[in-house]
């Protein structure tokens, strides 16, 4: 049975000049109860207001959360959708927008921000790709948060990603060219499953077209260089305590389920679980893969009993 949820409501973190404002996004159940907050960040590409409002079958996964009883809420890192953007003022030659670093402080604020709106007294946090590279630097640093989902998170690699181009280390930002980053996630899909996404990618290439041009920061690039492609992990996944679910499709080829069983197998918490979600790929989010990978994260984030639980190493 699904709750009725209040559709989208927005926030911003800024003071009253409206400068360097965070963009935060919130759809919670329409019944008057308390649930704990639950926050999605985005990776490198798209920001969470496009991400986590992708309706595909009528449900975004912000609406699939509330559906199910959750205080769901999404956020748009520095650089990236309505959230501020910072300027390249030349004082250093190729300084990085919105690294990792950065958006661990935009986390807090965030998080910050929820508990004071929610009266909660901790926020979930799931994170996508190099959302979830930010989300376990924060828990690994120490942040305060209740339970932690890692969705297709980084780890060291030694194959070349797309995301690292002599422009991506060189200048502040990038545009994001829709019918490459389409292809792209198409690529990766087998032939024979194309078939079930009947319209979504349509759907998808309309979004984007709606949004064009998409702006957005080179910092997480710049990363993936200097920590998972030079054999420097940027966390330690031992620093984190909190109940944790690493989560990863099983065709995902730009974070293969190798490198989530390598985050996990370093976890430090032993209240943790380790999923893959059958023919997702990295971009599971927006194919038909996406209710089970809803499913198993919305019944991770309900178990009440996963701190008091165990699982093997």
């Amino acid at each position: 049975m699904t709750a009725a949820i209040i559709g989208i409501e927005q926030y911003n973190t800024s003071g009253a000049d409206g400068e360097r404002g965070l963009h935060l996004l919130r759809v919670r159940p329409a019944a008057q109860q308390q649930p704990r907050p639950v926050l999605l960040l985005h990776g490198s590409t798209l920001p969470g207001s496009i991400a986590y409002t992708l309706a595909f079958g009528g449900q975004s996964w912000l609406d699939d959360l509330a559906s199910r009883g959750h205080d769901a809420w999404a956020l748009d890192f520095r650089g990236y959708g309505e959230s501020w953007r910072p300027v390249d003022d030349g004082a250093r030659p190729c300084a990085p927008v919105a690294d990792t670093d950065q958006a661990v402080e935009d986390l807090a604020a965030a998080i910050d921000f929820i508990r004071r709106a929610t009266g909660a007294d901790a926020v979930d946090i799931v994170g996508w790709s190099w959302g979830a590279t930010v989300a376990a630097t924060y828990a690994a640093r120490g942040g305060a948060l209740g339970r932690l989902v890692l969705h297709a998170p980084q780890w060291l690699r030694d194959t070349p990603s797309p995301m690292v181009t002599p422009q991506t280390l060189s200048e502040p930002y990038r545009t994001v060219d829709v019918p490459v980053f389409v292809d792209r996630w198409l690529g990766r899909i087998d032939p024979a499953a194309r078939a079930a996404l009947g319209g979504w990618k349509e759907e998808l290439e309309r979004t984007l077209a709606a949004h064009e041009p998409i702006s957005v920061p080179n910092g997480s690039a710049r990363d993936i260089a200097t920590y998972w492609m030079a054999g420097r992990p940027g966390y330690d996944p031992a620093g984190i305590t909190a109940p944790t679910l690493v989560v990863v499709g099983s065709a995902d080829t730009d974070t293969p389920p190798a490198l989530a069983r390598e985050v996990f197998d370093r976890l430090g918490t032993q209240s943790r679980l380790y999923a893959e979600i059958p023919d997702g790929t990295h971009f599971t989010v927006f194919e038909p893969a996406r209710a089970a990978l809803f499913r198993t994260a919305a019944a991770f984030l309900a178990d009440t009993n996963i701190e008091k639980q165990e699982f093997p190493r």
